[in-house]
């Protein structure tokens, strides 16, 4: 009996003796790999924001019905009504930079080549706060300044409670 594999195969013949003889080839080179960025967001753990009323629901991580800003095409960041942040890596050539504000202020989720996908919590915000001594009005026009789309309320008015209860406690 003879068995395919996607990366190799399998053949079983009995011998004289009654045993079974398992001839097995395999070519780990022809195996496909699966990129993380082929995932889909499905499939993703989808994280909220603590706390926040909209706790549970997907669908604010969808932005096609969100109104784009003008010169979105040069914007590099949706912000989803969730706190969820996907940037587009391939856009600016001030890539770095960027990066570093998005780790400053929210959890990466996913990193693959093309988008990065990254998530606003309370305790990124907590980091940002004390450890990257970063105030809500500066994160909120940093996020202004790459968006794509006009902020949605319920981000900023997460980022603004949470940065304010933080500093006020440093």
């Amino acid at each position: 009996a003879n068995m395919s594999l996607h990366s190799g195969s399998v053949s079983a013949t009995a011998t004289s003796s009654g045993k079974l003889k398992l001839k097995i080839s395999f070519d780990p080179s022809s195996m496909i790999k699966q990129r993380e960025a082929d995932f889909h967001e499905e499939q993703a753990p989808q994280w909220t924001l603590p706390g926040a009323s909209f706790e549970g629901a997907d669908s604010l991580s969808d932005c096609s019905r969100m109104d784009l800003k003008a010169d979105h095409a040069l914007r590099p960041l949706w912000v989803c009504p969730n706190g969820m942040l996907y940037y587009e890596a391939f856009l600016r050539d001030d890539d770095d930079t960027i990066q570093d504000f998005l780790i400053a202020i929210a959890e990466p989720v996913s990193r693959p080549d093309l988008y990065h996908t990254y998530k606003i919590t309370s305790q990124s915000l907590l980091g940002a706060v004390y450890g990257s001594a970063l105030p809500g009005k500066e994160i909120v026009a940093g996020m202004e300044r790459l968006s794509k789309t006009p902020l949605p309320d319920s981000v900023v008015k997460f980022v603004m409670e949470r940065t304010e209860r933080y500093c006020k406690a440093k």
